[in-house]
């Protein structure tokens, strides 16, 4: 049934690993994303995001999915968007996004938290987009912080994305200092 999708459907799936928001799709792909999913060959990752592979969907996967659910304005963030910028270390759940202050995505899985912001970064890095590096670091260090036994993750974040020449302690001063002004 997969043969059914438009080539402009199957370039986009290809692009983002198999996996496809209702956003990016007219009503017809819809339905027939929906009936894919019902026979087994694909699933749904979210109410508003399908994977067209039966198996469980990879961590990467999930990446996507996270940015698909959170729609075209979101950025993956924090220790998330480090992983994707070449942090050396695995993606783990949850998934962090980054969304308008005014947009709260419906039915939001446990895998994934939702960061909701009045400013977004203009510039988006990569695919699936994601905040620069030196923001990464610190929302992931500001986040890991916010849990009262997670400091020293916090302080990792920032010297991990320090040491991996991601981000300058300039850079993540001045990003804490906008993050942290009242």
């Amino acid at each position: 049934m997969r043969g059914a999708l438009d080539g402009d459907v199957l370039a986009v799936l290809a692009r983002q690993d198999n996996v496809i928001g209702n956003w990016q799709v007219d009503e017809r792909t819809r339905r027939l994303l929906q009936r894919i999913c019902a026979r087994g060959e694909g699933r749904r990752l979210t109410w508003s995001v399908y994977l067209l592979s039966p198996a469980p969907p990879t961590p990467a996967q999930l990446v996507w999915a996270a940015y698909l659910h959170c729609g075209p304005a979101s950025m993956i963030a924090g220790r998330s968007a480090l992983v994707l910028a070449g942090w050396g270390d695995a993606h783990r759940r949850p998934i962090h996004a980054l969304v308008p202050g005014g947009r709260q995505p419906t039915g939001t899985p446990a895998w994934l938290r939702v960061h909701r912001s009045q400013s977004i970064p203009e510039l988006s890095l990569g695919s699936p987009p994601r905040v620069p590096p030196h923001l990464a670091a610190v929302q992931a260090a500001a986040w890991a912080a916010s849990l009262s036994h997670a400091q020293p993750r916090a302080d990792a974040s920032v010297s991990a994305a320090e040491s991996a020449r991601r981000a300058t302690g300039t850079w993540l001063q001045s990003t804490w200092s906008l993050m942290t002004r009242p």
